[in-house]
């Protein structure tokens, strides 16, 4: 899976566990890392689509995977 795919992936859930997105985006760390930090900056910077979307679930992800790495 490319870094793009997994991002789409963890972006838009609609209400589907996403495993494998999340498995590779473990095992892409370093290349996914800085991707997962943009993520996070562009819902701060739109926050109102965070609270009109309940399927973009995207920044929670990559707060979740930031503090595990």
């Amino acid at each position: 899976m490319e870094i793009g795919e997994i991002l789409k992936d963890l972006e838009r859930t609609d209400m589907v566990f996403p495993r494998e997105a999340l498995e590779q985006a473990i095992a892409h760390r370093e290349q996914i890392i800085p991707e997962l930090l943009k993520m996070v900056e562009r819902a701060n910077q739109d926050m109102q689509r965070l609270a009109d979307d309940p399927n973009y679930l995207g920044p929670f992800y990559a707060m979740f995977l930031l503090a595990q790495f």
